[in-house]
Order: structure tokens, then sequence, then C-alpha cells
């Protein structure tokens, strides 16, 4: 069977272009990949973050307005205005903190495939569980406070102050270890990102670096059997030319050099018959 030589340049082209191919769709992949991983942090570790960031920022202003009503209802003559302010405060901020502790645990629906992240978010779940149930809690004990208060029992409401305080300092804490967790969170998204993107440019580099060396070794095995053969044809058509008819071209490609060959053998031939 023969081969063209234009067959074999072009079976080069060929393989050259499957490498190029090769190159693009293994850095595609990562690049997919890469994107999936920004993806997941802008739309879900983010917001994750900014939701628990807002438990601080609730739990901290239903506080204030929390010790402002406190103290209030131990003047002599209470403001009535900083009073209202202080109640729509306390219950607009105790209301948001419930519907960030629902939005959170929406967020929080679906685990992720990745064992660290899973164990992470595993964490967060138990840890939302047990700040709402010590806010519920926190807001009870500060009702009953500030109802005592408000009726002059003091030594009562010394007592319930002290437990809020403690149970607030409990809410802070682990509304630290949910902060905690999401922020090792994002870390964990942002070093997976990076680590593909260093892939990325690794399996990018090696590709091209493999299409380089083998197209460049393809070519040069091709033009080294094209050039071979034609070298040895023109040393035999010289001996001819210097009157040596014993010139013989041996095995050749089986391709147009080859064929080549085989009429300079029989033109020879002829010429030795004559």
């Amino acid at each position: 069977m023969k081969h063209s030589i234009a067959l074999k340049i072009f079976a080069l082209a060929v393989g050259i272009i499957g490498l190029t191919v090769l190159v693009a769709i293994t850095t595609n992949i990562e690049v997919i990949g890469l994107g999936l991983d920004v993806t997941t942090v802008a739309r879900k570790t983010i917001p994750l973050t900014a939701k628990i960031a807002g438990l601080n920022e609730a739990g901290l202003l239903r506080r204030v307005a929390f010790e402002r009503l406190y103290r209030q209802y131990g003047e002599p003559q209470p403001d009535t205005k900083s009073i209202a302010q202080a109640k729509e405060n306390f219950e607009q901020n105790t209301t948001r903190f419930y519907e960030l502790i629902g939005k959170i645990r929406e967020s929080l629906g679906v685990l992720p495939n990745e064992v660290e992240e899973r164990e992470l978010i595993a964490q967060i779940r138990e840890n939302i569980g047990r700040i709402e149930s010590s806010f519920r809690s926190t807001v009870d004990l500060s009702l009953s406070t500030l109802a005592a208060r408000q009726a002059g029992d003091r030594a009562k409401a010394n007592q319930l102050l002290e437990l809020t305080f403690r149970e607030q300092v409990e809410l802070q804490k682990l509304r630290s270890k949910v902060e905690e967790t999401s922020f090792n969170l994002a870390e964990l998204s942002a070093v997976r990102a990076e680590k593909r993107k260093s892939r990325i440019l690794l399996s990018s580099a090696v590709t091209t670096l493999l299409a380089v060396v083998l197209g460049l070794g393809a070519a040069w095995i091709i033009s080294h059997n094209m050039i071979k053969p034609l070298l040895a044809l023109l040393s035999r058509t010289k001996k001819v030319q210097d009157g040596d008819l014993s010139a013989y071209v041996g095995k050749l490609p089986e391709d147009e050099i080859g064929e080549l060959g085989e009429g300079f053998n029989l033109m020879v031939a002829e010429l030795r018959r004559k």
C-alpha cells in the first residue's frame, strides 16, 4: 500500500491540530471548574458570610435598644419618645434576627460534594440551631427584665439582668463561632480556586510543551524519512552520470519517492541493455 507524501504532511498537520484541540479542551475544563468555584463564592459563600455578619449587627442593635429601655425605665421621668424608639428598634432587630436565621438555613439547605466544605456547613448548621435557641431565651429574659424594671422590682430586675447578660455572652460566642466557620468556608473556596488556577497554568504549559515536542518530533521524522531516500537517489544518479551503470536504488518508501526510485532502476536497466 502506497502512502502519498501529501498524505503524510496532512497527517502531521492533523496531529498538531489534534494536540492543539487537546490543549484547548483540557484548559477549558479547568476554566469551567474555576468559573464554578468563583460562582460558588459569589453566589453562596459571600452572601452567607454577609447574612452571618448581619446576625451580629442585629444582635448588637437589639442589645443597645434593650439597654436604652432598661435605663429609661429606671428614670424618675422616662422619655416617652426615647422609649418608643427603643421599643421599635428592639422589635425590628429581633424580627430581623429571626429572618436572617431563616435565610441562613435556606442557604445551607444543600450540602456541597467536597468533604471539607460539607463538614464546615454541618458545623454552621449546628451552631445556627444553638444560636436560635439561645436567642429565644435571651429575648424572653430581656422582656422579663424590662417588665420587672418597669414595675419597679429592682431585685428581680437585677437578677434577671445578670441572667440576660450571661445569655448574651453565650450568644455572642456562638455567633463568633459561626462567623469564624463562614470565614474558613470562604477561605477554603478561595484556596480551591487558587489551586485550580495553578492547575490550569500547569496543564496548559505541559500540554503546549508536549504539543511542540511531539509536533517537532513528528515533523523531523517525516522530513528525515523523505530526505534520506532522496539523497540516496541523488547519489545513484551522480554515479550514472559518471558512467557507472551498476547503480541501483534499494528499498524506498512506498510513496512518490519510491515510484521515482523504481523509475530510476528501470532507466538504468534500459541503459545497460542498450
